[in-house]
């Protein structure tokens, strides 16, 4: 059960609790009202009536459905956001003319061993425009907290480069996307 999960059951136990009859029903509306002064504000103010209340906690019990559904989708969204990387990685080493792009010296996935593997790539791979763009890409991705997002930019920027450019820095790509497993 999520955190979010958790929250509703209480609330919805709360809700039970004022629902009882009883002499004490006043105070236990009292009592749940004050407890969720900080998270639903409006339970707090709704004048201590007890049907107010309720329907203040249903709209915050649907409101946490919504965040829980929104965290659902946005992890999902990640997962395809890494999947579509993955495509474009195995697209791009397939479409390659040079067998040699199918072999990655995965001891050069630093950020230092990467630049100076471009720096050492010749003029006829890679121009000396796109080696500054390049090189540009590289150092945001390094410093970038949306490195999957930044990934994927240096990943159009790839497409149509030769194999010695991509072989040079899929290694550093894919440390940077897969850190546990490179």
């Amino acid at each position: 059960m999520s955190a979010i999960q958790g929250k509703i059951e209480s609330i919805k136990k709360d809700i039970e609790y004022i629902r009882l009859d009883g002499s004490d029903r006043m105070s236990r509306t009292y009592q749940v009202a004050i407890a969720y002064k900080d998270e639903c504000p409006a339970a707090y103010n709704a004048n201590w009536d007890t049907d107010t209340i309720i329907k203040a906690l249903e709209v915050h019990i649907a409101n946490l459905q919504v965040k829980e559904e929104e965290q659902k989708i946005r992890k999902k969204e990640m997962k395809l956001e890494k999947a579509k990387i993955k495509l474009q990685i195995n697209t791009h080493i397939q479409s390659s003319s040079n067998s040699e792009a199918y072999v990655f010296d995965m001891s050069n996935k630093s950020f230092q061993s990467t630049v100076k593997i471009i720096n050492e790539i010749q003029e006829c791979d890679l121009s000396s425009d796109n080696k500054k763009e390049l090189l540009k890409l590289l150092e945001e991705i390094k410093d970038s907290k949306e490195k999957n997002l930044k990934t994927a930019e240096l990943l159009d920027f790839l497409s149509g480069m030769s194999a010695n450019v991509v072989k040079a820095v899929l290694p550093f790509i894919l440390g940077v996307i897969f850190p546990g497993i490179f």
